[in-house]
């Protein structure tokens, strides 16, 4: 039995199973039981954790004990090494082709200038980040954003923050797409590929897209680019569904779209101009005593306000096929 039993469980998690009263475990646990526990928390989440933690007593460590022994890794901005370390690699099914499939989607969100002091790195990292500063003085100038690195697995649900740098609006598209291609050669060595990258369309992102040769003009539409690992097929640019749901919907309130015929005759269509002209009148005669077909049916919907225009909730709205 120890020898099946050492084929899935380190030496630490066996002698766990031998305590009497394993609530009283004083044992440290090794990193690569930590590891594997910080693997499977991802695959499984927090509730599938704690079921096999508590209920099928698994020897695994307990969340706060996971929590401490990540506070003291060296997260450090630009930095993604040791956190990819930690990343399931094909743990969901080894002979599935697609288990090691990967989206990475990126944000900058935007932070207040200041001097900040990281307790766990021991340093300030309020400044730009080196790796995206381009020379001296970038490295000395108040970041203004973060911008964040996630990886998501593209057929299972675990996703885990991988890394961070800060920058500012002037930071250059050239050093931001430098660090995404080192953030994702990293993930490439961890045994995972990264196949498609997604993002906003903000100001730094647009930099980007036409860095690399991304577009969507009348003309023709390019979402490949090359990747960056050598031999790799080309990878993929998306926009983020929320932000690309709700700029159709902010277009199509404002002004009418044409689309092709071959499409309008695909879906039998009955015309190639999408309008949302029938759903203002709707909302007018509703307004005017008429009866609600649509009682959700509000004019933040159709003609929305400056600020109602970012709302993903009102897009979600009014594409759904149960608005109240």
């Amino acid at each position: 039995m120890t020898r099946n039993l050492s084929k899935f469980l380190n030496a630490d998690q066996m002698e766990y199973l031998q305590l009497v009263d394993p609530s009283k475990n004083s044992r440290e646990w090794s990193e690569d039981t930590i590891k594997k526990a910080f693997q499977m928390r991802l695959m499984v989440r927090s509730q599938g954790y704690e079921f096999l933690r508590k209920e099928m007593h698994w020897p695994l460590s307990s969340f706060r004990t996971l929590r401490r022994r990540l506070d003291v890794l060296q997260f450090a901005p630009g930095n993604q090494a040791e956190i990819i370390m930690l990343l399931p690699v094909k743990a969901v099914n080894p002979e599935d082709t697609t288990s090691d499939l990967c989206v990475t989607p990126f944000d900058a969100m935007k932070i207040g200038e200041a001097v900040t002091y990281d307790k766990s790195l021991k340093h300030c990292v309020s400044l730009v980040t080196p790796c995206v500063a381009g020379d001296e003085a970038g490295e000395e100038t108040l970041a203004t954003h973060v911008l964040a690195v996630v990886l998501k697995e593209l057929t299972g649900h675990w996703k885990q923050k991988i890394s961070y740098v800060f920058i500012t609006q002037k930071t250059s598209a050239q050093m931001i797409w430098e660090y995404l291609k080192s953030v994702m050669i990293s993930v490439h060595e961890n045994s995972l590929k990264v196949v498609m990258l997604s993002s906003d369309i903000g100001g730094n992102n647009v930099a980007i897209v036409n860095l690399i040769g991304v577009y969507s003009t009348k003309d023709g539409v390019n979402t490949n680019v090359p990747h960056p690992v050598p031999g790799d097929a080309d990878l993929i640019w998306a926009t983020d569904v929320p932000h690309g749901l709700k700029n159709f919907w902010t277009h199509i309130t404002r002004a009418h779209m044409t689309i092709p015929e071959a499409l309008r005759d695909k879906f039998r269509l009955p015309s190639v101009v999408v309008s949302v002209s029938h759903v203002v009148e709707l909302l007018r005669l509703q307004e005017n005593a008429g009866p609600k077909l649509v009682p959700g049916l509000t004019a933040s919907h159709v003609i929305p306000a400056q600020f109602e225009k970012m709302g993903v909730g009102l897009a979600t709205t009014f594409f759904s096929e149960e608005m109240p």
